[in-house]
């Protein structure tokens, strides 16, 4: 189950990848380069500096930075359990498992940084003009969100939505976080209590082989999105036909990438902005 989980986790990113360079090249090039606004630089502090720094930023990682310690986490879990793919929840030892894999799914669909892939490329699929720069308004968690972003995939990245609706299911966030769920080892059934479920009586119980399927579309996504980012983010760099378009920002200058390498062996972009009459503005 495991290699046909990861080949159509795989699939499905790609299609999202290919969609978005077709539909908006420029935007995609800023999600690959990680465009992200930080509002610290438009300080007091940086007013008279010339030339001002610009809010706009490339190779933004403090999202990846504070997500790192989860991230390492699931991935050590995943190699430690399940190095066989007959993996099963058995005994104390698998209800303990089971739990634990309660947490990394709840996790995963509360963390911002893997919430704003999704959100961003959900936009640039579904043809919105400019990128999403800034998203700090933007609570990035929740069930409207997911399926609001996850709706934006069905008609261009079907594959996607289809992962997405496969995976994520409100109410095992809800019930966990809540202490509100039961483990009927007997049944092999996990009995879910959230406001969520006691509307919707199929939503109540997942068998332990329903749940285990959520997990590892859930966990797969989350992994398969980072290492597939990261791995065409490297061969962004050597694409200078892509990177040579000028990309409009949303307060109608033209960003201009300048300079892509590899710096210890991560991709870095660096970028200028200028006005609509063709004057430098800020590098970035």
């Amino acid at each position: 189950m495991i290699r046909e989980i990861i080949n159509e986790v795989k699939e499905a990113i790609q299609e999202a990848f290919t969609c978005a360079l077709h539909t908006n090249s420029g935007s995609f090039v800023l999600f690959l380069a990680r465009g992200d606004y930080d509002h610290r630089l438009e300080g007091e502090q940086f007013a008279h500096m010339a030339p001002k720094p610009s809010p706009y930023c490339l190779d933004y990682m403090l999202d990846s930075y504070r997500d790192e310690t989860r991230d390492n986490f699931y991935i050590r879990y995943l190699n430690r359990r399940y190095k066989n793919d007959d993996f099963k929840y058995q005994g104390y030892d698998g209800i303990d498992d089971l739990c634990v894999e309660m947490m990394i799914y709840s996790h995963v669909w509360e963390s911002e940084a893997f919430l704003k892939h999704l959100y961003r490329l959900s936009n640039i699929v579904s043809g919105k003009k400019f990128y999403d720069w800034d998203v700090s308004g933007i609570k990035f968690h929740g069930y409207n969100l997911i399926e609001e972003t996850k709706g934006r995939f069905k008609v261009s990245c079907p594959k996607l939505y289809k992962i997405i609706h496969a995976s994520y299911t409100g109410c095992i966030r809800d019930s966990f976080a809540h202490s509100l769920f039961n483990v009927d080892e007997d049944a092999r059934i996990i009995k879910l209590y959230s406001d969520r479920a006691k509307k919707d009586l199929n939503l109540s119980r997942l068998s332990f082989d329903e749940f285990q399927a959520k997990f590892l579309y859930t966990v797969e996504l989350c992994y398969e999105l980072s290492r597939m980012l990261h791995e065409t983010r490297k061969a962004l760099i050597k694409d200078w036909e892509l990177l040579s378009k000028p990309i409009p920002l949303p307060d109608g200058k033209i960003l201009s990438i300048t300079e892509a390498k590899l710096l210890h062996g991560e991709p870095r972009f660096r970028a200028t902005i200028y006005s609509y009459r063709g004057f430098e503005t800020a590098p970035i």
